[in-house]
């Protein structure tokens, strides 16, 4: 016991620099995390939002309006903080000029949260495919600042929004900030899809599995940017923590000074050795989980193209029957029908149906035939759009497994790259056929 306390009494310097290291090296480790999930994540459109977690960049949409509580700013979302100044005795220690202990009484000043508040219901937002909704609840929301005033008591807004008492040795000063989200604004968004409560459509919400929740008003480019700038940031504190403590902690040792005349390097060596092995083991494991979370992303991305095909499949017999039935078994429609069929995975199964509409016109007033053709369409679209985003989940894995260093953690763990989607016309034709005979 006695040699511990020994141990960590002579090495107290360097023991605290090796925490900082390490605290600087998680901090840094975890804004790489996130800036290689911004990265990984394709930008979506809102027609081809799916369960999942997904990246968009919208508008805010100008409904459900409301007044922001200091600067009334019209919005969709704000929040507000309110604090005031106050004047706080406290006891310094210090040594004087003789290596004394001294003591003695300053005067501070401090800001003390007197309200805060805010409105997070949720919101819609839109682009030129459609509108999602949005529940900022729990999300990290980095709005614009609408308001930043500071005052004193003769101004109206001092006790007009903030509260009639005031703390004990007050300045008489307050400082009023509010943050807002106004209608129309451009945000970028990352978060969670899941399926309203309320309604069948999807909404971008909080999930307690969900890696990250950011609505912000920042472009994509200027918050990997930042995360980036930390991650260097965070790395160079680490390794200036754990160097300097270490000359600090190896220049006061009488052994350095006895056997080197100055400072110990090879004291400094091996901590700096140590932090810097601990800092690619971490980097390595995010970087190979980064990787396998984006191979994830490219086989659900895979499975969401078969399932709106499968769509797509159940209902194409509904129409050919509804066609069928308006048209009383004509050739000529079931000729039509037949290609519609047979088509069901192609790009022009809407072409074939505008051919149907023209010939039958009365098919148009057909309820039954509207929402099936209303279904097939949508259905049409999210097909597109799963393909699109399927291709760009390919190319950013792609081109992570050809780009150093990841090709290099890619061929250590045999990852290997997919195919991107290419288009055919003879897709579809191993299907089940459907009967068009006349029962």
């Amino acid at each position: 016991m006695e040699e511990l306390t020994i141990f960590f009494g002579t090495n107290f310097l360097l023991i605290i620099g090796f925490v900082l290291a390490f605290i600087f090296l998680f901090l840094g480790i975890g804004s790489l995390k996130k800036k290689r999930l911004i990265d990984d994540v394709p930008t979506s459109k809102i027609k081809g939002v799916f369960i999942g977690l997904v990246e968009l960049f919208v508008k805010t949409k100008p409904c459900n309006l409301k007044r922001s509580y200091v600067s009334e700013t019209e919005c969709v979302y704000y929040d507000y903080t309110i604090s005031e100044q106050v004047r706080e005795k406290r006891t310094v220690t210090y040594r004087d000029s003789k290596g004394r202990t001294r003591t003695k009484t300053k005067t501070v000043y401090v800001w003390k949260n007197v309200d805060s508040g805010g409105n997070a219901d949720p919101f819609f937002v839109y682009d030129d495919t459609g509108e999602i909704r949005v529940d900022p609840y729990k999300a990290k929301v980095e709005a614009v600042p609408v308001c930043d005033i500071t005052c004193g008591r003769n101004d109206p807004l001092y006790f007009s929004k903030g509260p009639e008492t005031e703390f004990f040795n007050s300045t008489h000063r307050r400082r009023f900030v509010e943050y807002a989200i106004k209608p129309e604004e451009e945000l970028y968004i990352m978060g969670q899809a899941r399926e309203r409560i309320d309604a069948v459509a999807p909404e971008i919400a909080y999930d307690e599995f969900a890696s990250m929740f950011l609505i912000s008003h920042k472009s994509e480019e200027r918050i990997t940017k930042g995360l980036k700038l930390k991650n260097i940031g965070f790395l160079i504190a680490s390794m200036a923590a754990i160097i300097i403590l270490s000359v600090v902690h190896s220049g006061y040792e009488p052994l350095a000074y006895r056997y080197y005349g100055t400072v110990n390097f090879s004291a400094l060596l091996l901590p700096t050795l140590i932090v810097a092995t601990g800092w690619f083991i971490l980097w390595f494991i995010t970087v190979y989980n980064s990787l396998r979370r984006l191979k994830n992303s490219v086989v659900q991305a895979e499975k969401q193209i078969d399932i709106l095909l499968k769509r797509r499949y159940d209902l194409i017999p509904n129409l050919v029957n509804t066609v069928r039935g308006m048209a009383k078994y004509e050739k000529e429609t079931l000729e039509l029908a037949t290609k519609l069929r047979s088509e069901f995975k192609a790009k022009n199964t809407q072409d074939t149906l505008g051919i149907i509409i023209e010939r039958y016109p009365d098919l148009k007033s057909n309820s039954s035939f509207k929402s099936l053709n209303k279904e097939l369409v949508d259905t049409e679209n999210r097909i597109e759009l799963a393909r699109n985003y399927y291709n760009n989940v390919c190319t950013f894995f792609n081109t992570r497994l050809t780009t150093f260093p990841d090709m290099v953690i890619a061929k250590m763990t045999g990852l290997k790259s997919f195919e991107l989607f290419k288009f055919s016309q003879t897709e579809g034709a191993n299907d089940t056929e459907i009967d068009l005979g006349q029962k």
